[in-house]
């Protein structure tokens, strides 16, 4: 681990939906491939079953973790390209509310390769880094997330 990180990351939540044409087993494979090996097994992936606007079946897969939280920042931040961490760097002032949760769109094809490739589109994993509230400030939030790894 970089540094002293303990205590920048609160929780990381992970959603992805599941849509009648995909396999919900490959979609649950993708988000427990961006979560460490060592702790997929403790990982509970809940499972909500929606319907979709017309009719078809949607599952909604969530998972979040608190404990090892900033050990799966790192993993994460070492599964992206230094490309993709500079988008997030580009973007953090979009991707950071009110409450110092930082989001980020990860695509679910690349996630099941085992690769976040950050995505605009609709086909996402998405993720949901809840930082300490002792972060004060935009510039705060990129040192922490720079020593985690997520930003250049």
């Amino acid at each position: 681990m970089r540094g002293d990180m303990r205590g920048l990351v609160t929780s990381v939540y992970f959603e992805a939906h599941c849509h009648a044409t995909e396999d919900v087993d490959k979609v649950r494979a993708a988000v427990l491939n961006l979560i460490p090996p060592s702790l997929r097994s403790s990982i509970k992936i809940t499972q909500e079953r929606l319907e979709g606007y017309y009719g078809n079946p949607i599952v909604v897969m969530k998972a979040t973790v608190s404990d090892e939280a900033e050990e799966v920042v790192e993993y994460l931040s070492n599964l992206m390209s230094v490309y993709d961490r500079r988008a997030l760097s580009d973007s953090l002032a979009l991707r950071i509310d009110d409450s110092n949760n930082f989001y980020v769109r990860v695509d679910k094809q690349w996630a099941y390769r085992g690769e976040a490739r950050v995505a605009n589109h609709d086909d996402v994993i998405k993720v949901k880094i809840s930082l300490s509230s002792r972060l004060r400030g935009l510039a705060a939030v990129r040192e922490a997330l720079t020593q985690l790894g997520l930003v250049e």
